[in-house]
């Protein structure tokens, strides 16, 4: 099943505004990184799980997208949850660090580089915070959107 266009175009976003961050840049000065990310849905009989690739590289973000279900790819940080840590995450209603603690997300692989850096996740939660709660993804969209309906 290929990306949606929608998707691509959010994720491409994203990946636009983490770059254009001072923050999320100074987190990610001088390191080298992949990270999976692996979010659970909420039914257990569902067949896949969403899972975002994200890859730092030279101290910038080079990649960021979805992977398809069967895709397998190496990376050097596998982060684990559900959907409603992601959401609570997302609304602001939960950190990165206190769902690590509190035992709701898992990190394996070089858990140490990550929690060196968890500024640049907490960058990553604000982004899509604003993008999916507050206006950011239609804003992103609507160049696409206008093109597309008008005859």
């Amino acid at each position: 099943m290929p990306i949606d266009t929608t998707t691509y175009i959010l994720l491409s976003k994203v990946k636009e505004q983490l770059n254009s961050s001072e923050r999320f840049l100074r987190a990610v000065q001088g390191w080298s990184s992949k990270i999976l990310v692996d979010i659970k849905p909420p039914v257990a009989e569902t067949p896949y799980s969403y899972r975002v690739f994200m890859e730092v590289s030279q101290g910038k973000c080079t990649a960021f997208r979805t992977l398809e279900p069967e895709e397998q790819v190496t990376s050097d940080i596998q982060v684990t949850m559900d959907l409603a840590t992601y959401e609570a995450m997302l609304k602001g209603e939960l950190s990165s660090t206190a769902a690590t603690i509190k035992g709701k997300v898992k990190i394996s692989g070089k858990t140490f580089e990550l929690l060196k850096r968890r500024e640049c996740l907490e960058v990553l939660n604000q982004v899509m915070r604003r993008m999916l709660f507050q206006g950011g993804a239609i804003q992103a969209l609507l160049p696409y959107m206008r093109r597309e309906f008008t005859f």
